[in-house]
């Protein structure tokens, strides 16, 4: 999520402030081990599932989709 990537990117640069150092990989490795993400891997494949179904991903692709519309 971008909110997770925005927050580790925060919290990478505070700790870099405070270490009076620039950002490295180092730090910003150690920033996402000690934080876990937002969302459960459960949640996010709800969500992957919601996205291909309103995407039109269905296992039976021969159907065909309504109209929508006036006619």
């Amino acid at each position: 999520m971008s909110s997770d990537i925005k927050f580790l990117v925060d919290e990478a640069s505070r700790f870099a402030l405070k270490s009076k150092a620039r950002i490295t990989q180092g730090i910003f490795e150690k920033v996402i081990s000690e934080n876990k993400p937002s969302i459960s891997y459960e949640e996010l494949k709800k969500y992957e599932l919601l996205k291909d179904k309103l995407e039109n991903k269905k296992t039976n692709k021969d159907e065909p989709r309504r109209p929508i519309g006036f006619r």
